[in-house]
């Protein structure tokens, strides 16, 4: 316990910060505001880029779950891929050749992509 007591304390202090300092304390009044306002921009410069470069880096990643709605503005004229020439017959072409999956355990309509199940619902009554 005297072993304790006895040592001598130790700060931790940079050799040239009392040199820094007494610049510091050394500047005019005016002095001192330029440069915290030069310091402070500095601050705020640094802080700004950082931002912007985490966004240009950032990529936005969706939840998971929910549901997909997908509508088709036009009139599909075929199923047919050969066939299909408007946007409207590819992407319903798209849709009805989209690997459907049907087993034995699962036999809701649905198709498979990346080894996970999408459910497909089709309305007849348009």
């Amino acid at each position: 316990m005297n072993d304790l007591q006895s040592t001598p304390k130790r700060e931790f202090r940079l050799k040239s910060t009392n040199r820094l300092l007494g610049l510091f304390y050394s500047f005019s009044a005016t002095e001192k505001v330029v440069f915290l306002f030069l310091v402070t921009f500095a601050l705020l410069s640094a802080l700004l880029m950082a931002y912007k470069v985490n966004q240009y880096f950032l990529i936005t990643v969706p939840a998971t779950g929910g549901t997909l709605t997908e509508g088709e503005i036009g009139v599909p004229r075929t199923a047919n891929p050969v066939l299909a020439f408007t946007d409207a017959d590819k992407d319903v072409t798209a849709l009805v050749l989209f690997r459907p999956h049907a087993t034995r355990q699962n036999r809701k309509s649905g198709a498979e992509l990346g080894g996970k199940l999408y459910p497909i619902a089709r309305r007849l009554d348009l």
